[in-house]
């Protein structure tokens, strides 16, 4: 597969929290910020209000690099949000309805593999249309491999979709505690995590699955069925692991989109994993974070 640039769709929004702190992210969000940041310049699909966190999103891109002619804007819903309440000092997070990301119209720009490496969809704007409606045609005409990155948020979630996130899918990212969930197995081995992708490939014709493990490390699973694991590296200094899963994802999509072997696109996206533990959040605007990472890659 040429090196091409991908093509990110779903949700860009702020965490909002009680004493006036926001954080801007979205799984998809943070994928596309890292993929620039490691030198993949993608194409961000989403949209955002029209308002003033909507101009700050773009402001924000524009001054990352990142391409925004991607980011439309909903003339009827605000720019996402999640609200966050702490009880005892833990935070509890509710996701918003009808937020601008909801309101993700098709592109009118060309989709084809002419144009871009693979799609990715985030699970989390499939929940409302039109985004459903766009979503669901994308991966159904524009003949792109598709990477589904799935993330159970309730009450945002429900199984009907399944066939349609991971139908066909030729790469499908999700923890070992979303995969159990799905294919209703237990998944604390590699014998499990192996029997419950070879379950779902069969049931829905997925390919191939990335399993992430938290601290543990990662697996993925391939068409043939076979299993593979990297630990993942002990961060030099812990932080926080907001946003690990995003940086696995983007480290993974950069692999797949230079053909590397699947053991060094495993191995390179925990190792990307492990690094954004070192930062506050999901990503930063520190170009050093990428430099070293970049350096390390396959050529």
């Amino acid at each position: 597969m040429p090196a091409l640039r991908p093509l990110i769709v779903g949700e860009v929004l702020f965490d909002r929290f009680p004493d006036g702190q926001r954080v801007l992210g979205g799984a998809p969000f943070n994928v596309a910020c890292n993929l620039q940041g490691l030198g993949l310049a993608p194409m961000f699909l989403s949209a955002v209000g029209a308002d003033d966190e909507g101009r700050e999103i773009r402001a924000r891109m524009e001054a990352w690099g990142l391409e925004i002619s991607g980011l439309q804007v909903s003339a009827r819903w605000p720019t996402g949000k999640v609200r966050v309440e702490l009880r005892d000092r833990q935070p509890t997070f509710y996701i918003l309805d009808k937020q601008a990301y909801d309101d993700i119209r098709f592109p009118a720009c060309p989709v084809s593999p002419v144009d871009y490496s693979l799609l990715y969809v985030g699970s989390l704007a499939y929940r409302n249309e039109p985004s459903r409606s766009t979503l669901r045609r994308l991966l159904e005409e524009s003949g792109l491999p598709r990477f589904v990155d799935i993330n159970i948020r309730q009450p945002w979630f429900d199984r009907a979709w399944i066939p349609d996130l991971l139908g066909g899918a030729r790469w499908s990212k999700l923890s070992s505690q979303e995969l159990s969930w799905i294919a209703k197995t237990e998944c604390r081995s590699s014998e499990e995590i192996q029997f419950a992708a070879e379950k779902l490939g069969r049931q829905y014709g997925g390919q191939r699955y990335f399993v992430t493990c938290g601290s543990d490390g990662a697996y993925a699973v391939d068409e043939s069925g076979d299993v593979l694991f990297a630990k993942a590296p002990k961060p030099e200094t812990l932080v926080d692991t907001v946003g690990a899963g995003d940086a696995f994802a983007a480290a993974a999509i950069v692999g797949l989109s230079r053909n590397w072997p699947l053991d060094e696109i495993l191995q390179s996206a925990v190792r990307f994993a492990s690094r954004t533990c070192t930062i506050q959040g999901a990503t930063t605007r520190d170009r050093s974070h990428y430099s070293p990472f970049k350096a390390s890659m396959p050529a």
